[in-house]
């Protein structure tokens, strides 16, 4: 169908609106675009421009077709008395439909429960002769083989002198690939949280903090469960790193530094190392995991760890090794006196 060119020109500048460029204005006959809180409207050098040319209609013609075929941005008018759309085949496509198109079919194939919603933003700009508002228009549209397609449309009402609608001109575009990727995102942001809470479970239950730090500030970037810590939680997060520094042994400090400097270089994904901290005269034992996270060059950035208390392990093993000790040398004695006494076993 023939599209008269008002619409063309309508449409390039409708497309610029998509495309976040500015919102419309209807001034002086022609179609301008201003952006959405700048009033009066600004300086606008395509205007300006595409003025000074001799062929400005048969530019317009070519930016749209670019929009349609690079773009899938479909243009279309809808004759409001007759209810009729002159469109272009890229609207057919996407709502799956040959032949013509009319306002009953187009509402036909809304989504059941997005239909309420559209006849909503259609009466209220058809019936409200003072308004000068964008139609703008997110919904699902069911095609007659059953597919769904999410729709974005934004369209202009063209009114007579005494206000009345006399049609719409607008553009439409497939949104379904956007929607979706959206959808993907959100439950993939869904299950990092469920696993987060589980993680933040586990930890809890099994004494353990977590933590995560930047190996260019030396500071932690977050912490699970930081009151293991020997009260790190007290502290600031940009703080704690130096407050554990502080409490370690300076022995230790300085072996773990050294190990974790080796395990970077020699390329390892994880190493280990265990240290002592002391805070308020209470020394405790602690054993710690970390995994090196290296950036596209195969630098290290980051360190993702766990840290658990090993006191009570650590207090066992020297009993136990104090009592190996004191039998040991109970046993010594007692063959020292045996042969002194002159028994025999």
């Amino acid at each position: 169908m023939a599209v008269y060119w008002l619409p063309w020109l309508l449409m390039s500048h409708m497309a610029a609106a998509v495309l976040g460029y500015g919102v419309w204005r209807w001034t002086q006959g022609r179609a301008t675009t201003a952006p959405a809180t700048v009033q009066p409207a600004a300086r606008n050098d395509w205007d300006e421009w595409l003025n000074q040319q001799p062929q400005a209609e048969q530019v317009l013609r070519d930016l749209v077709i670019l929009a349609q075929q690079r773009a899938g941005l479909s243009v279309w008018t809808l004759d409001v008395a007759s209810r009729i759309y002159a469109c272009d085949d890229n609207l057919r496509d996407i709502l799956g439909i040959d032949g013509e198109l009319t306002l009953d079919l187009a509402r036909q194939l809304v989504h059941a429960d997005d239909r309420a919603v559209v006849d909503a933003e259609y009466k209220r700009l058809l019936c409200d002769r003072r308004s000068n508002d964008l139609l703008t228009l997110r919904h699902r549209t069911v095609r007659p083989g059953g597919s769904v397609a999410h729709i974005e449309t934004f369209g202009r009402v063209i009114r007579a002198a005494n206000g009345w609608a006399v049609r719409i001109q607008g553009i439409t575009r497939d949104i379904t690939a956007d929607v979706e990727r959206t959808l993907q995102l959100e439950e993939q942001a869904r299950q990092v949280q469920v696993l987060l809470d589980r993680l933040s479970v586990a930890v809890k239950a099994a004494g353990i903090a977590a933590w995560e730090m930047d190996l260019r500030t030396r500071e932690f970037l977050w912490m699970e469960n930081p009151n293991r810590w020997l009260g790190l939680g007290e502290f600031p997060l940009q703080q704690a790193a130096a407050e554990l520094d502080r409490m370690m042994d300076p022995g230790d400090l300085a072996q773990i530094v050294e190990i974790g400097r080796s395990a970077i270089a020699s390329g390892q994904q994880t190493y280990s190392y265990r240290f002592r901290a002391t805070r308020h005269g209470n020394t405790r034992h602690k054993q710690a995991y970390a995994h090196i996270v290296r950036d596209a060059q195969g630098h290290a950035v980051r360190l993702i760890g766990a840290t658990s208390d090993i006191t009570n392990e650590v207090q066992t093993h020297e009993l136990l090794q104090r009592q190996a000790e004191q039998g040991q040398a109970l046993l010594e004695r007692l063959s020292m006196a045996t042969r002194a006494a002159g028994i025999g076993f």
